[in-house]
């Protein structure tokens, strides 16, 4: 089969498509035939090991000191269910899925397989692959930090950094339909998009300053890592909450630490774990068009390097989609 294939870390010039044996299945296994992937924030962190402070050295354990180990990124993708293991139960060949493999990674390939135990799950059938696709990562994202642990609520007021990118698009659409208040932050030239997607003002940081608003908020959910946990702690009312999507160690801990003084909350992606069943509710969301996924651009599986570039640039909006197949 086709995969994308990177042989050691570095720019985008490292990733090469090659020919790879398929995967082979175990008797708890689906094999996917993928239609649509993305490239994602994470992949270019995996492959550059550009990533938040303190967190360099876990990663190459994970992945390899030196060259990695898990040759073919892609952390999520939708396709066509061709082959099952015996003792599969829950999915059938022809079924139409969303897989999340995370860091196992694997989609940015024609075929991958995955334990039917894991993160997968059927697609509606009004949602498309790409849609699919492109609302895993920011979809799953934006979900559980906002629903289940900021708690957001209606009438609350949150601001959004980096609103316009895979995760900040969702948690704009998410925010509200919560029924909060939406203040997002984003470059000018994304304003009509943040409203687009119901924010209910922008501040352009380009030409304002996003720390000096009038206003305390309830939550602040930064999606860059670019701005100062001390800085945006002092915008929160003394029962507010500060999402942190990209944290780097030392501001883990410093959250940590801030929980058992008091005062407004520090909450980053390590306080919760993604199940099949927040694939299902996101998907949901996207049938039910209250979460509509923005996609960049779709490009092949050969314009792969170009899809890295863009992540690398930080001025996408919304995901950036590979169509691998031209089933959809």
């Amino acid at each position: 089969m086709k995969a994308a294939v990177f042989d050691r870390f570095g720019g985008p010039d490292v990733i090469a498509i090659k020919d790879v044996p398929t995967p082979e299945l175990g008797p708890s296994e689906v094999l996917v035939k993928i239609d649509s992937t993305c490239v994602n924030s994470a992949d270019s962190r995996m492959r550059s090991l550009n990533v938040p402070t303190g967190f360099k050295l876990i990663l190459q354990l994970i992945n390899g000191p030196f060259r990695p180990r898990k040759r073919i990124l892609g952390v999520d993708g939708s396709g066509i269910v061709i082959g099952i293991g015996q003792k599969v139960t829950q999915f059938k060949v022809s079924d139409r899925v969303l897989v999340f493999p995370g860091i196992s990674m694997g989609c940015h390939a024609e075929f991958m397989k995955i334990s039917e135990s894991g993160l997968i799950a059927k697609i509606p059938e009004q949602v498309s692959f790409t849609d699919a696709a492109a609302s895993a990562f920011g979809g799953t994202t934006a979900l559980l930090f906002l629903r289940d642990q900021a708690k957001l609520q209606a009438r609350e007021r949150i601001m959004i950094i980096g609103s316009t990118g895979a995760v900040g698009s969702a948690a704009v659409q998410i925010a509200h339909h919560l029924g909060a208040h939406v203040t997002a932050v984003c470059s000018g030239k994304n304003k009509e998009l943040a409203l687009h997607l119901g924010a209910d003002e922008v501040i352009d940081y380009q030409t304002e300053n996003p720390y000096s608003p009038s206003q305390k908020f309830d939550v602040i959910m930064d999606c860059v890592g670019n701005s100062s946990l001390s800085v945006t702690q002092k915008l929160l009312t003394n029962k507010g909450r500060n999402l942190l999507v990209v944290a780097s160690l030392p501001d883990m801990l410093q959250g940590a630490a801030r929980k058992l003084m008091g005062g407004p909350r520090v909450i980053s992606g390590d306080t919760f774990k993604l199940t099949s069943d927040t694939l299902d509710e996101v998907l949901s969301l996207v049938e039910a068009c209250v979460f509509r996924p923005v996609v960049d651009r779709i490009l092949p599986l050969d314009k792969i390097q170009e899809a890295h570039r863009l992540v690398d640039s930080g001025h996408k909006k919304g995901s950036v989609v590979i169509q691998i197949s031209a089933s959809n």
